[in-house]
């Protein structure tokens, strides 16, 4: 269903009125903004793994522009340069207690991160460019034209019933 089909079927319950189009629009982009803020997040919106390297001498890792919550059940990841060795999962912690637990001298192949604001922050500080890899849920594209996103083509009714 695209943009302007869930238009139709808000303007349906208003008697058609052509009047509130642009209302109906901005409400659809409210309801995914609200929708894409909650507890819950559907599969859909479940990214494929996606990596990043890190830098020399620094711990934090920008969030992906579209990043909304970690998917719980596969965090992050350190990928060896060696292809015989297995990707090692990272140890999530509080920042104030990694911070503690490392020496801000500490160095050497990431064995566990925190999440602040802006940042993955690993521990120990990287001492090379290093690959870690990730899964994460992800905004979705903005109604902002006729378009299809993934909540109108899994889950029209959401935005729709909160739109209308």
């Amino acid at each position: 269903m695209t943009r302007d089909e869930a238009v139709v079927e808000i303007q349906e319950i208003l008697s058609f009125r052509t009047d509130q189009v642009a209302g109906i629009e901005r409400r659809l982009k409210r309801a995914q903004t609200f929708a894409e803020n909650g507890p819950q997040l559907p599969w859909f919106l479940k990214t494929e793994r996606s990596s990043i390297a890190t830098a020399v001498d620094e711990e934090r890792i920008p969030l992906p522009n579209d990043f909304l919550k970690e998917y719980e059940e596969s965090a992050l990841w350190y990928v060896p340069t060696d292809t015989d060795e297995q990707e090692v999962p990272l140890v999530k912690d509080d920042l104030d207690f990694l911070r503690g637990k490392f020496p801000r001298t500490s160095t050497g192949i990431p064995t566990h991160y925190a999440i602040d604001s802006k940042y993955f922050r690993l521990f120990p500080t990287p001492d090379a460019a290093y690959t870690v890899k990730m899964v994460y849920y992800k905004k979705d594209t903005v109604l902002d034209s006729d378009i299809e996103n993934l909540w109108l083509e899994h889950a029209p009714w959401i935005l729709i019933g909160r739109a209308g």
